[in-house]
């Protein structure tokens, strides 16, 4: 029985993570979070096993490690905080001789696309960020510690993941919309053109259990939908309208404030899915039809 180690374990892709390994009865899964008593909590109808940091170096040994702790926010402190955290975290998986380890990155960390194109494993890096070079400098970080080992490791750069939730800063454009049709609001866009580009959580836990079936990785993966979730956004706002429309919603209005706004994503999958055969399922109108059902 092979053990996973899904660090961050309350985390949004984390949670989804686990609940698609345990599927597998020849993985053991360990949770490892700061909040021990809330993934039990989280995790009380399982087999997965709850540890806190403290207690990692007891399991690393021989397991896969999958690094998902780190924050979403732009804050320096904090980005500082979890790349102190992530140094600790493979530090121990190499001393204690981890099998291998997958390290959660983000799309973030690219420059923006060109009209009508797809970042792409080499594309060039935005430093713009302390969100996105924090991500940059743990992807080093891993490639650093890991050169003179036999550790196999890789970054997984995740596109946008859309979360049902309107609870935090982070929200959605997508959550917005569909609230606003459920409330019989208008849909307020600033600008219309920016391209947006989304992946269901659940696409990412299989790519990932996709990887684990492979015997050789490649130090970067992009995982995101390609083209088949990324739109314009005055496209995710009328389809969040036609779809609601479908579902007996009122049709609102979409009042567009004309601004010239450049943002463009996306991410090119062509590389994780020659390598293991994985092909992204939840379309943008899954997604959507996922918000109402949570929203309404």
């Amino acid at each position: 029985m092979k053990t996973i180690i899904v660090t961050g374990a309350s985390g949004l892709v984390a949670r989804f993570l686990i609940h698609e390994l345990v599927k597998n009865i020849e993985y053991n899964v360990i949770a490892v979070s700061r909040d021990k008593d809330r993934i039990e909590s989280l995790l009380k109808n399982t087999t997965v096993k709850c540890i806190n940091y403290d207690e990692l170096s007891n399991y690393v040994s021989g397991c896969v490690l999958i690094h998902c702790a780190f924050t979403r926010s732009n804050d320096g402190k904090l980005v500082t905080e979890s790349l102190d955290l992530t140094q600790k975290i493979f530090i121990h998986a190499c001393k204690y001789n981890a099998e291998s380890i997958i390290n959660i990155s983000s799309r973030s960390v690219y420059i923006e696309p060109n009209d009508g194109c797809l970042n792409t494993e080499s594309s060039p890096l935005n430093y713009g960020l302390f969100y996105s070079i924090g991500k940059i400098v743990a992807e080093n970080m891993l490639q650093n510690l890991c050169a003179d080992t036999k550790i196999k490791y890789t970054n997984l750069r995740i596109a946008s993941v859309n979360e049902l939730k309107l609870d935090n800063t982070m929200v959605r454009p997508l959550n917005v919309f569909v609230k606003n049709v459920i409330e019989r609001k208008p849909i307020k866009i600033v600008g219309g053109n920016q391209m947006m580009s989304y992946i269901d959580p659940r696409d990412v836990a299989t790519s990932i259990v996709k990887l684990l079936q492979v015997p050789q990785w490649q130090p970067i993966y992009n995982i995101g939908t390609g083209w088949m979730c990324t739109k314009r956004l005055i496209e995710l706002a009328n389809m969040v309208v036609k779809i609601g429309s479908q579902l007996g919603y009122n049709e609102v209005p979409i009042v567009i404030e004309e601004k010239e706004i450049y943002q463009r994503a996306g991410l090119d999958i062509s590389k994780i899915t020659t390598d293991t055969g994985w092909i992204p399922q939840i379309s943008l109108e899954m997604m959507i039809k996922d918000l109402y059902i949570m929203l309404q």
